[in-house]
Parts: structure tokens; sequence; C-alpha cells
């Protein structure tokens, strides 16, 4: 798995490292380059899983879980020894 905040050429990058069955989580596009392109038939041919996270449009539409989630964070840094 490859978890890639970048995007433009490091993404295509990326898809070239996975192996057969590795996923790819795009999870942002620092590169700011928003032409950018994978070919469709790519994933297909090497048998890989490309996802998407985007905060910003998950979290809105999903209140619910946002909360304990943040609650559950706040508690695991102040185990580290992080003041919240």
């Amino acid at each position: 798995m490859i978890v890639d905040p970048a995007g433009g050429d490091a993404r295509t990058q990326s898809m070239d490292l996975l192996g057969v069955g590795g996923r790819l989580l795009v999870v942002g596009n620092a590169s700011g380059d928003w032409t950018h392109q994978i070919p469709g038939n790519q994933p297909w041919s090497s048998s890989t899983t490309i996802a998407g996270f985007n905060a910003g449009v998950y979290l809105p539409a999903h209140p619910q879980p946002v909360r304990p989630a943040r609650q559950a964070a706040l508690r695991a840094a102040a185990g580290w020894g992080y003041r919240t």
C-alpha cells in the first residue's frame, strides 16, 4: 500500500511501484497538478486498487464518527505525553 498526498508525477511513480494486488490511497494533491491522470487500464492490468479519501468532503457528510474519533485521538496523544 502506498499513501499518496502529493499527486502529479509522484502518483504515476507510486503506481509503477505497486506490486500485483497493491493499493494506492490518494489523500491529497500537494503538487497542484490538477491535470494529472492515471491511464484507465493500468489498475486492471496490474490488479491494483486506487482509492481516494478527502477529509473535507467526508467529514461534513459523516459527522457522527468525528467527535468520538477526535476524542480517541486526543486520549492517544495524551498517552504519549502531549497535552491537549
